[in-house]
């Protein structure tokens, strides 16, 4: 490992250089009012009115909140009288309006949409949006609010639609493709089967998918580096060995560069047949650099892909830098990648096998946990016996399954592996919701303590790459133990004014809150408690009531009156705690503005 950071240390320096650059430009650089020459977009104007909007239909997507709504997604948007817009629009209409009018996928849509600029966020920890926004003009959001109907793509919009993709008809028919298999094996295994085969993230349904969560299987769920390695390497591998069964074409050809042309042609074909999302694509760029090594006849070490990728990355998608796959995909890969380079992910026969699925998970979840914690605020602490269970199933079964299914696909044989595949993906979300029901599967860390956390893992991980496994082992232990100290001892709030006001909710019960008040259609109440593992109840707290002016609520600590407006004579009265548009002069008792309130209040 040493060997290869002092060879490679000026390559890993200058990609961190670019990822740092482009996530600092990102964070706080988006407020600038120059960007490139980038016209931004006209926000206040989109939200003022619907505008009419032609886009292709790409997919659509039910509401897991609302059976009757249904989320289209149209792609090669073009705006009638709206200025810029985002090229690629995510808009939600009535499920029974949607199918009265028998618009089918790839055909057009003209629509009256009423479209939302990106929000700053509600609550410490919520993903702020902006920055995406204002660098990269690409995805919107909103609802039809007038009229919607079919129809024909002009020939100016299917110019639009070639420019934006030079590979128009290869995507089209790879589109096509992916989404005929995620049609046919949407119902079974709960929508992970989609998410293996072709990247269909969105099937896979609610439950399962926070099991996956739970557990710390998440990962499974995404196409990255196994499955683009097998896919790229392995027709590599199997196009080599095939050449060479003919010696006179061994012997006079380069058999090695014939085959890695061919996995360097297959690697970007999967990858937009997986979706072409961010570990797709880094997984994509360093199988690639090293099949492009191998043609030009100069091998390169995986730390170098890996520099290699994060920086062309950062500099081709450097939006892409803010996402959590991004920086997870990234992380997982160079704590393996030093491992492999330390040596302690070698072996043979069964023993060395099993070492290496064990080691392997758990260098992948140590160099993970942090990022986790910091980004999402939870910590699974049944990750590592869960890993340990369902990435060899999963990974190694499910992948050689999942690419066979794809290659037979064409030629109406796929059925035959399918329902093996299926019970492979059942078998794996048995784990996951077997572990994720364990008693404090998941916990609740925050953010203060990713720091400390950070230094065990890092800890860890170094003696796991000296392998001293017993003093790994005890670090190891120590992070669980800090991230389950950190949740049991964090306070729950009595009360949270949420989005400058707009959602409030009041404690009712040990880990279960009463929403106040909130915009229709609204979900904000809804992200703050789960990324806390806090429930939303419907009831009222005790001898609480809501009117027009706000809603009053007994605390453990006195009565509590959350307002629109003002404080009344009685509110100023009655209540220990004030939560208001505006103070009172009058009232004796302290009154909290809404904008300024505290995001959650703790009672003395």
């Amino acid at each position: 490992m040493l060997r290869a950071l002092r060879t490679d240390w000026p390559l890993l320096v200058a990609a961190f250089a670019l990822f740092l650059g482009t996530l600092a430009c990102f964070t706080w650089g988006y407020t600038l009012p120059v960007h490139l020459g980038e016209t931004p977009i006209n926000w206040a104007k989109l939200e003022a009115k619907p505008h009419w909007v032609v886009g292709r239909l790409a997919e659509t997507r039910e509401n897991p909140n609302n059976a009757n709504r249904i989320t289209l997604r149209l792609e090669d948007v073009v705006g009638y009288q709206t200025g810029q817009i985002p090229g690629k629009l995510g808009i939600g209409v009535d499920k029974s309006r949607f199918e009265a009018k028998e618009i089918n996928l790839n055909q057009g849509v003209a629509a009256q949409v009423l479209l939302f600029g990106p929000r700053p966020p509600a609550y410490p920890g919520d993903r702020d949006f902006r920055p995406f926004s204002r660098y990269r003009a690409e995805y919107g959001s909103g609802y039809v609010a007038g009229r919607f109907e079919p129809t024909t793509l002009t020939q100016s919009d299917a110019q639009v639609s070639q420019k934006r993709a030079p590979w128009s008809v290869l995507r089209a028919k790879i589109e096509d493709f992916r989404a005929e298999v995620a049609q046919k094996v949407a119902p079974m295994s709960h929508g992970v089967l989609g998410a293996l085969l072709v990247g269909d993230m969105g099937a896979v349904t609610p439950d399962i998918n926070a099991a996956y969560r739970g557990a710390g299987l998440s990962h499974l769920l995404a196409i990255s580096g196994m499955q683009l390695s097998v896919a790229g390497l392995g027709i590599f591998w199997l196009v080599l060995r095939l050449m060479a069964l003919w010696p006179r074409l061994a012997l006079t050809h380069n058999i090695r560069l014939y085959a890695a042309v061919v996995g360097l042609a297959a690697v970007p074909v999967y990858a937009l047949v997986a979706g072409a999302g961010v570990s797709v694509v880094r997984a994509a760029v360093m199988v690639s650099v090293f099949l492009l090594a191998v043609v030009v006849g100069r091998i390169s070490g995986a730390l170098r892909a890996w520099c290699l990728a994060l920086g062309g990355m950062s500099l081709l998608w450097p939006e892409s830098a803010l996402t959590a796959g991004f920086q997870l995909s990234f992380a997982a890969t160079l704590g393996l990648i030093l491992a492999q380079a330390s040596g302690i992910l070698t072996g043979e026969g069964i023993k060395g096998h099993v070492k290496q699925v064990v080691v392997a998970s758990w260098v992948a979840g140590l160099s993970t946990l942090p990022l986790v914690a910091w980004i999402f605020g939870q910590v699974s602490l049944v990750s590592l016996p869960a890993n340990l269970l369902a990435v060899p199933l999963m990974g190694a079964v499910g992948t050689w399954l999942s690419l066979a299914v794809l290659a037979l696909w064409p030629t109406g044989l796929a059925p035959l592996l399918l329902p093996l595949l299926a019970w492979v993906c059942d078998l794996t979300n048995a784990i996951a919701l077997y572990s994720a029901r364990l008693p404090d599967a998941l916990v609740i860390v925050p953010q203060e303590f990713t720091w400390p956390l950070a230094g065990l893992c890092l800890v860890a991980l170094l003696l796991c790459y000296g392998r001293a496994w017993l003093w790994a082992g005890v670090f190891t232990l120590a992070v669980f133990a800090l991230a389950y100290a950190a949740a049991v001892t964090t306070p729950q709030p009595q009360m949270a004014v949420l989005d400058g006001g707009n959602v409030a909710l009041a404690r009712v019960a040990d880990k279960t809150y009463a929403l106040l008040w909130q915009p229709k259609h609204g979900r904000v109440a809804q992200r703050w408690a789960a990324r806390w593992g806090y429930t939303v109840s419907d009831e009222l707290p005790a001898e609480g009531s809501c009117d027009s002016s706000g809603c009053t609520y007994a605390s453990p600590y006195g009565r509590v009156a959350v307002l629109n407006d003002g404080p009344t004579a009685d509110d100023c009265r009655d209540a220990v705690l004030i939560v208001a548009g505006q103070t009172n002069a009058l009232c004796p008792v302290k009154t909290h503005v809404k904008d300024a309130f505290p995001w959650v209040y703790y009672p003395n």
